[in-house]
């Protein structure tokens, strides 16, 4: 096994080329790698921080609030998408459980994104710190309402529906993605 190492700021991309098995690989080759490896990953790599204006960071915010509403909008319209077609196909009670898979992600990424946008106003800003304990707590909460779901729904729920109103809420993103392509052009 040969092990190629390829610098692009700041990150270190290892490529194995499986020209010999690991265990014909010469001493005194795999004692280099390891050095090489462990040389490359001491170095410092300088950070330059990047500095913004008042007028840069508002800008920087504002843009980054209309992407954040424009994915809730995604989610929600994916969402009553989905609600709509298991209607049609299903019934009411399809459409109710589909609304309830949906919501059990777009209510709590609502309230995360409203958080991040109250914290973009803030003199402070939003961090990292803030972003990983919403990020957490979006989840434990889509968890937290999915038991709910399965504890009082009964017989009722719909699983293929409860299923494919979540899928539809969390793969919302590819919506935007695809309305960005489809305006750029």
């Amino acid at each position: 096994m040969r092990v190629c190492l390829t610098w692009v700021k700041p990150y270190i991309i290892l490529r194995f080329e499986t020209s010999i098995r690991p265990n014909q690989m010469p001493g005194y080759f795999a004692q280099q790698t390891v050095q090489q490896v462990q040389h490359v990953l001491q170095k410092e790599v300088p950070q330059e921080a990047v500095r913004l204006s008042d007028e840069e960071r508002q800008r920087v915010n504002r843009r980054a609030s209309i992407e954040l509403l424009q994915l809730l909008l995604a989610q929600l319209l994916a969402g009553l998408m989905v609600a709509l077609l298991a209607w049609v196909l299903s019934g009411y009670q399809a459409a109710i459980s589909a609304l309830a898979g949906a919501g059990a992600y777009f209510l709590p990424n609502l309230f995360f994104a409203l958080r991040l946008l109250f914290a973009m106003s803030q003199p402070g800003g939003s961090g990292p710190g803030l972003f990983l304990v919403g990020e957490a707590l979006k989840i434990l909460a889509s968890v937290a309402l999915l038991w709910l779901l399965a504890k009082y729904g009964g017989d009722a729920v719909h699983w293929l529906a409860v299923f494919f109103g979540l899928l539809a809420v969390l793969k919302s993103y590819f919506l935007v993605f695809v309305y960005r392509v489809w305006r750029g052009r």
